[in-house]
């Protein structure tokens, strides 16, 4: 597996948040059942009542595996192309919203680094955040919301953060790759039913996505989902 591009010159924005590499005591987990989830309601918004969601599911982990490389890719073309924080999340902006098909910075002729890149792979979810989803997708839980933060619009995240459901036992053996990573939980008072994997920018929730996905692969994480496979 691939591992996320280092942050040269700081161009990858990051926030300075506090992390809990444990869920909260509280926490009541809860997991839909099978027939929520061929609701309408799943389908337009899902758990949490989102807006602008859909239903990532019947992920396997050869396709978790390409949506990481994809998502890889992508970032090392803007860490390497972006001058600051802000025009890393502007490019990444014109990336996800189709509008930089015309942008002499994918040339690849002048820019070798755009070569093999294909936002398509990340199923129209954030760049920075879609490989940690097809993840948690891939090893049993049912990911719900995901914001990789931006600087320049208004935003619900300030911060990377995917909004998920799982079981106890699956975020338990979660836990492990989550701290090494440097990323931690968290939770919503609103949205009482999902926690939150969150991190201070997207280099450390890709390398979750990594971790999370070698440990299924070595240890046999996912437990699968009846009814959703």
């Amino acid at each position: 597996m691939p591992t996320p591009p280092e942050n040269p010159d700081g161009v990858v924005p990051r926030a300075e948040i506090h992390l809990d590499i444990n869920p909260p005591d509280d926490f009541t987990y809860q997991v839909p059942i099978p027939d929520d989830l061929d609701t309408d309601e799943w389908d337009e918004g899902g758990t949490g009542y989102f807006h602008h969601t859909w239903r990532i599911s019947g992920v396997t982990r050869e396709q978790a595996a390409q949506v990481i490389r994809a998502e890889s890719a992508l970032v090392r073309l803007l860490a390497t192309t972006a001058t600051s924080p802000a025009e890393f999340d502007d490019l990444a902006r014109e990336l996800e919203e189709s509008t930089a098909d015309d942008s002499t910075w994918l040339d690849e002729e002048s820019n070798p680094d755009a070569a093999n890149v294909d936002i398509t792979e990340l199923a129209g979810l954030e760049i920075g955040v879609s490989g940690l989803v097809h993840v948690i997708a891939a090893i049993g839980g049912w990911p719900a919301a995901s914001c990789r933060g931006h600087i320049n619009e208004p935003i619900w995240a300030d911060w990377p953060v995917v909004y998920f459901a799982a079981t106890e036992d699956l975020v338990r053996e979660m836990g492990p790759s989550v701290a090494e990573s440097g990323c931690g939980f968290s939770n919503d008072p609103d949205r009482p039913e999902l926690l939150i994997l969150e991190g201070p920018s997207i280099l450390e929730i890709m390398m979750l996505a990594e971790r999370l996905l070698e440990a299924e692969r070595s240890s046999g994480l996912a437990q699968g989902r009846p009814g959703d496979r």
